[in-house]
């Protein structure tokens, strides 16, 4: 994760990171980042359980991107049907994420 973090934040990204499921919660909750990415398998709560949190805020609409090595094609349809708006899989290709991340940048959704 740490990683991550660095190349997110040396291409020009604010990044807020959480150790684990339970705080992310709160991070989420306080700090409504434009975008969230989440690995389905993390500690303490599910993938599933940060989505539907994330979809259930009120106030802005945060962009969701999964990114995880799982890649049954069940498991996908359930992350599209709960609303993330990209799923990537793992190993994860830089200029890929990045691409993407600019891609749902370009997108404001207003509710």
């Amino acid at each position: 994760m740490k990683l991550l973090d660095n190349f997110l934040s040396s291409s020009g990204y604010e990044v807020l990171s959480s150790a684990d499921g339970h705080s992310c919660f709160g991070i989420i909750r306080s700090e409504k980042p434009d975008l969230v990415i989440i690995d389905l398998m993390i500690s303490y709560v599910t993938g599933y359980e940060l989505i539907e949190f994330i979809r259930n805020l009120e106030g802005k609409y945060i962009k969701i991107i999964v990114m995880t090595a799982v890649s049954l094609e069940c498991v996908i349809e359930s992350a599209f049907e709960l609303g993330v708006d990209d799923y990537i899989l793992l190993p994860l290709k830089k200029k890929e994420l990045l691409a993407r991340i600019e891609r749902l940048s370009k997108y404001t959704i207003a509710i």
